[in-house]
């Protein structure tokens, strides 16, 4: 996967930043239209295990995907690392929607039954300012 193209000089300094599995992902964060939200969570991929995300309520439609990278943890082989998204929210949210980012750690050969995000591992909730 290729390197995050924003380095940490060029996001916004009031990005949302999200550690999928800690306090972070809890609560309801309101976000703009505009701003930028970072998403950071372990994964697998050697295992098969990966990161999936899906966007759902009335400003889903608004949550795009700006660039992802992945960086392991360590040079062992099998090692999981660190998967970073950036989103954006476009400028077709409107005040007062809503949205959930909802994870799941999953292979993608196995989906479960009721779909990868039935019981997503996170969901983090976001309200458009």
């Amino acid at each position: 996967m290729k390197p995050l193209v924003i380095g940490l000089s060029d996001l916004q300094e009031d990005a949302i930043k999200v550690k999928l599995g800690s306090t972070t992902a809890n609560g309801d964060h309101v976000v703009r239209a505009g701003q930028q939200i970072v998403v950071d969570g372990h994964e697998n991929p050697t295992t098969g295990y990966q990161l999936m995300w899906e966007a759902q309520g009335s400003a889903a439609a608004a949550v795009k995907l700006i660039d992802s990278s992945y960086k392991l943890d360590s040079h062992l082989i099998g090692a999981g690392g660190i998967h970073t998204f950036l989103f954006e929210v476009d400028e077709t949210a409107n005040s007062g929607d809503s949205f959930e980012l909802m994870w799941n750690n999953a292979r993608s050969w196995e989906k479960p039954e009721g779909g990868f995000f039935a019981e997503p591992s996170d969901a983090v909730a976001f309200t458009i300012a």
